[in-house]
């Protein structure tokens, strides 16, 4: 009986993964408590072929979506006192403009 042609063990076996496995497993990038850059992406791979990765960023996701609507109601208090922060803008705003509704009277 003939053993099955398995693409993770001969990808795994090639040179060009050999010699990526060597180079990243010098490489020590900081934050990362002295552990090996290929040490980092199998941790990375492991994650997302579990599904935790993906379950965090839905997560994060979801509890971005929730704030957006009490900084959209923090926003709109701030409509009144605008004038207050003009200054702190540093003239982006014009508020002379801001506060023409209808046209005006000169013909352009």
């Amino acid at each position: 009986m003939e053993p099955k042609f398995s693409l993770q063990k001969s990808i795994k076996e090639s040179r060009l993964f050999r010699a990526f496995r060597i180079v990243t497993k010098k490489i020590i990038l900081p934050g990362f408590d002295r552990m090996p850059l290929y040490d980092v992406i199998v941790f990375f791979i492991k994650g997302l072929m579990d599904g935790s990765i993906t379950t965090r960023a839905s997560s994060i996701a979801f509890k971005f979506f929730l704030a957006m609507f009490p900084a959209i109601l923090f926003l709109f208090t701030l409509i009144p006192v605008r004038r207050l922060l003009i200054p702190l803008i540093g003239g982006v705003v014009d508020p002379a403009k801001d506060f023409d509704i209808l046209p005006s009277d000169s013909p352009s």
